[in-house]
């Protein structure tokens, strides 16, 4: 690994000024949800916060991607987190004025940001690991990023909230967002050719301009090959199959009681919780060994299990009252879907084009946000009626029913053009 980012010092920059912005993301949520707490504000304002952390991704990814192909997309980064900068003195004014929903408009910017960025992010990866020896590296490289920016942004952005006032903590994201830039830059004259707009385009991909508009952003799934199909979708049946669990998760921790003192410090359950999921997301990816993404990336078995073993560690959580095997119980499990979610990074980055990445990355980003973000309400009001322990196994067994029915389908065809190739030779 070290001897790779020596090598390619520019995706060592890359991901460095990738880190920072997230990192100001997560102290972004925190302070957002921190000074609704501390105001005692309506549960209103808290579902419009969930909202407006998912919402503008949906959006921001496909802007991200259109843009991919006709800027610099290294332009792209600086310009948005400039943007991102200046637009968090708008929440900093609200805090200030008591405007609530001006203080809300700093997770809009958040999740704006972290949409947009995400398929130009994919399509940078794509140029450097040009060697496919390399990509399981990046697919590890990817959970790291994403996981070190909890620890720092989520955990111990909350350990330090106390201490901190909420106007300080925009006020550092707005800073990340500026020196982020700054090593953005730093990246692109490091090596400008990686940072060229996308500019060629595949004539039979299901994207092309020339597709009508149903199939190219609503039925695009059914012009995708065999081969891609499966690929494409790992990264979204993933968030599926675990949302439940992980989003009625407070509710379990909430039989712990609300504060623990551990190592001498005062940490609440559901913090605890977080750090436990990140270490698992931190381990994951570290159990797989480079040979093993190829072996297994295509392997809808992998998938099955490791999600079932996920679910079934959930579901022995909700049955004790022991705080600490519980949070040894929630690192298995994250480990499980993080090896899942290895498999899927490698997987869409090996079975897609350079010119097709970003609007793949995209779709992928989009669809599992918005059903991350269904599947949690849904979980929220329906574990009122649905036991819990119900409740998490059933996108699951709807994923593999679809597996089944898709894999059994695409035996048919494949037997189908071998008769119908016999047939023509005879």
């Amino acid at each position: 690994m070290f001897k790779f980012l020596c090598i390619n010092i520019n995706f060592f920059y890359f991901a460095i000024a990738s880190l920072i912005m997230q990192i100001g993301i997560g102290l972004t949520q925190v302070a957002v949800y921190g000074h609704l707490a501390r105001i005692d504000a309506s549960p209103l304002y808290f579902t419009l916060a969930f909202s407006l952390a998912t919402i503008p991704g949906l959006f921001s990814s496909q802007i991200g991607s259109y843009l991919s192909k006709k800027v610099n997309i290294i332009f792209l980064c600086v310009a948005i987190q400039l943007l991102g900068a200046f637009s968090l003195f708008l929440p900093i004014l609200g805090i200030n004025n008591n405007q609530i929903i001006l203080l809300l408009f700093a997770e809009f910017i958040s999740a704006f940001i972290a949409g947009f960025i995400y398929p130009i992010s994919q399509i940078y990866i794509k140029r450097v690991f040009t060697d496919k020896n390399y990509l399981p590296l990046a697919s590890k490289l990817d959970v790291y990023l994403f996981s070190i920016n909890i620890i720092i942004g989520t955990f111990i952005g909350t350990l330090l909230y106390a201490y901190f006032n909420t106007e300080n903590y925009l006020l550092i994201n707005s800073l990340a967002y500026v020196i982020s830039s700054f090593i953005y830059v730093i990246a692109y004259f490091t090596k400008k050719n990686i940072s060229i707009k996308n500019l060629i385009i595949t004539e039979n991909f299901s994207f092309n301009k020339n597709n009508r508009f149903l199939n190219r952003r609503i039925l695009f799934l059914k012009n995708f090959s065999i081969e891609q199909k499966y690929p494409f979708l790992i990264l979204i049946y993933l968030p599926i199959a675990t949302t439940p669990s992980i989003s009625l998760l407070p509710t379990i921790g909430n039989k712990y009681g609300s504060n623990i003192l551990i190592l001498g410090i005062n940490l609440t359950p559901a913090l605890l919780f977080i750090l436990a999921k990140t270490i698992g997301q931190i381990i994951g990816p570290m159990l797989i060994k480079n040979y093993m993404f190829e072996k297994f990336y295509n392997n809808k078995s992998v998938f099955i299990k490791c999600n079932f073993l996920f679910l079934l560690m959930y579901l022995v959580i909700y049955f004790i009252d022991n705080i600490y095997i519980s949070i040894i119980l929630i690192i298995s499990a994250h480990i499980f879907s993080n090896i899942v979610f290895s498999l899927g990074m490698f997987a869409t980055q090996r079975t897609f084009k350079i010119d097709e990445i970003s609007d793949v990355s995209a779709k992928q980003y989009q669809i599992s946000t918005f059903s991350m973000a269904i599947i949690s309400l849904m979980s929220g009001f329906l574990v009122k009626y649905i036991p819990y322990y119900v409740l998490i196994f059933i996108p699951f067994i709807i994923i593999y029913l679809l597996l089944f029915f898709q894999e059994n389908t695409a035996k048919s065809l494949i037997l189908n053009k071998r008769k119908n190739s016999i047939d023509k030779v005879d």
